[in-house]
């Protein structure tokens, strides 16, 4: 059966803000005391999980939100600075132009996202859950395709994290993980998602 519902991750799988957050960090760490990894340490973390990275930074779950909120702010502070990965645009108008529904499921602000899409590619994809918590896909998943009345079947999550990963299978879809984003590759490719794509363009084969 083809994918007739496309929710799109954000950041690391459509924006490529990864450079950003790295240049952000140090202030970051600083301010929420924090200890700050060396270069060896970040690409050892960008094959954790979620829930080892908050271990390794000391973060208890109930301040993750807080954290999440500020990183937001400061996201919106600086948006000029975050693009696209190159051939987004391309890849959005084409799977629109197929009759696929997109939708995208973020934890950044439905600002953030709307800002770096830009009004034309935006206008491409018809539903956002933004603002989701880290660990709260699952559900906007769920809650997606009950607005669309399309089957678990026929819905296909795209993202760069493990979690990622772990909300389309709690949500009963499947999962594609794409190799640009936060996440290692081989991280990723560990978790077994259904397809993994190599390059942007290699979207527009979606089924």
């Amino acid at each position: 059966m083809a994918f007739e519902l496309i929710l799109f991750d954000f950041d690391g799988t459509l924006a490529n803000s990864f450079p950003y957050f790295l240049s952000a960090f140090d202030e970051f760490t600083a301010r929420h005391g924090m200890r700050h990894p060396d270069p060896e340490e970040i690409e050892t973390l960008r094959g954790y999980e979620s829930h080892q990275i908050m271990r390794y930074f000391g973060i208890p779950a109930w301040r993750a939100p807080f954290y999440a909120a500020d990183a937001r702010a400061r996201m919106a502070r600086d948006i000029a600075q975050i693009h696209l990965f190159e051939g987004i645009g391309r890849v959005i108008r084409g799977l629109a132009a197929k009759g696929k529904t997109l939708a995208v499921v973020s934890s950044n602000s439905l600002e953030n996202v709307g800002s770096v899409l830009g009004l034309e590619i935006a206008s491409s994809i018809r539903y956002y859950e933004c603002g989701v918590s880290l660990f709260g896909k699952a559900p906007k998943i769920r809650k997606l395709m009950r607005k669309t009345r399309m089957t678990a079947a026929q819905t296909l999550l795209i993202g760069d994290e493990i979690r990622d990963v772990e909300a389309a299978r709690k949500a009963g879809v499947a999962c594609a993980a794409v190799a640009w984003g936060y996440t290692r590759a081989d991280a990723l490719r560990s978790c077994q998602p259904d397809l993994v794509f190599e390059r942007v363009e290699d979207m527009l084969d979606i089924p």
